[in-house]
This record gives C-alpha cells, structure tokens and sequence, in this order.
C-alpha cells in the first residue's frame, strides 16, 4: 500500500486555479504498475487543486484514488493494452475539409492573416473606440 500524498505545483496550471489535465493525470498514472503488456488509465473527477496534498488511497487491484479534502478528485487503474487497430488512412481531401470545417479558410469575414492589425484600423476609420475594448485585466474592475 501507498503511504503518500501528490502535490501538483502551481506552475503546472491548466484551467484556471486547477492542474494542468495531461500532467496530473501522469502524476497519478506513475503510481500505478500496469498489468504485462498493459496500460494505466485516469480519469479525472474534477478540477484538480493546485498546491493541496491529495492523499493516495491504493485497492487490492493496484488501482489509485486521489482526494483532496474528502472529495475524489482523480482515480487511476490497470488496464488491458489498446487492441492495437490503427485508424483509417485520410486522404488529402479529407485533411483538408477536416482544418477547415466552417469552409472559411479563404473567405473569413475578418481575414487576421490579411489584416493583422484589424483593431488598429477599426479605431483609426472610428469604427471603435479604445474605451469600449475591455482589456482582460480590466474585465474584473467593470
């Protein structure tokens, strides 16, 4: 059994006041062993604290759940391997409908790659004024 809490550092954010999804999920994931040939799988149960201990409760399987403050927050398992089945081959055609969804890549109503400074030119023909743009860290103090 594991004796031992899981801290993620502030510097591995993700969302907002939480951890960074990728990373925390591999904090959990190293604390599995997996089956031969095998995988670990996580699943995140909610946002995961920054800078709180989150305490490691391991089952007789070798599964890990992770809590913070009673609350579970993220939970990790031996699994089987992936069957190993590749995805189909995309053609060239099919890439590129797939970049392009909406089917603006040539025609976007606000082309930034051809006007790079659109808010400049906005503000200098008075089409916006500077004091109707909130800048983010302002957004707080309206």
């Amino acid at each position: 059994m594991l004796a031992m809490d899981v801290v993620i550092d502030p510097r591995f954010n993700g969302p907002p006041d939480s951890g960074h999804g990728g990373y925390s999920a591999g904090r959990a994931a190293v604390l599995v062993e997996p089956l031969p040939g095998g995988a670990v799988e996580v699943t995140l149960r909610r946002p995961v604290p920054l800078a709180t201990p989150l305490v490691v409760a391991e089952d007789a399987t070798g599964a890990v759940e992770l809590s913070a403050g009673g609350e579970l927050v993220m939970a990790a398992r031996p699994v089987d391997a992936p069957d190993g089945a590749t995805a189909p081959a995309v053609d060239l055609g099919g890439a590129r409908a797939a970049a392009d969804p909406a089917g603006w890549a040539d025609g976007h109503p606000f082309p930034m790659g051809k006007y790079p400074a659109l808010f400049d030119i906005l503000q200098k023909e008075n089409l916006i004024r500077s004091e109707d743009v909130i800048e983010p860290h302002e957004a707080d103090d309206r």
